[in-house]
């Protein structure tokens, strides 16, 4: 059974490649999603995780890594369309709300407690309700 070459450039020596160029053939000029390595850095494609450092985001629509852009912010996330970034962990004295960090809790909102002790907890606002 034959196999597919993921490769569009049939002289590709790094089967990670989606195109290549140079003597050898080895210098990747653009990667391919159906290897899971898919973003380009430098001149070698790596999988959003080895590619995208802490407080930076794999844009998969673009194959990028793009550095977060939420003010205060220490991991953050794209929305499903790929165009906003919202975050959901912010600095130490920061607090999150709808994707955001803030000094204090926006009007409309209250601090949560971290009543269980959760290592985990993310200091965070919730919206106000109000019990008829």
């Amino acid at each position: 059974m034959p196999t597919a070459n993921l490769c569009t450039d049939q002289n590709c020596s790094n089967s990670r490649c989606l195109q290549c160029s140079g003597t050898d053939k080895e210098v990747c000029t653009s990667c391919s999603k159906a290897t899971g390595y898919e973003v380009l850095v430098g001149t070698n494609c790596k999988t959003p995780t080895e590619a995208c450092d802490s407080n930076w985001v794999h844009n998969s629509r673009l194959t990028v890594c793009q550095q977060c852009q939420v003010s205060n912010c220490v991991q953050c996330s794209l929305t499903q369309d790929q165009v906003f970034q919202l975050c959901f962990s912010c600095d130490k004295d920061k607090w999150l709300y709808k994707g955001k960090c803030y000094a204090r809790c926006p009007n409309g909102s209250q601090y949560s407690l971290n009543t269980n002790k959760d290592p985990n907890y993310v200091a965070s606002c919730l919206d106000i309700t109000c019990a008829d």
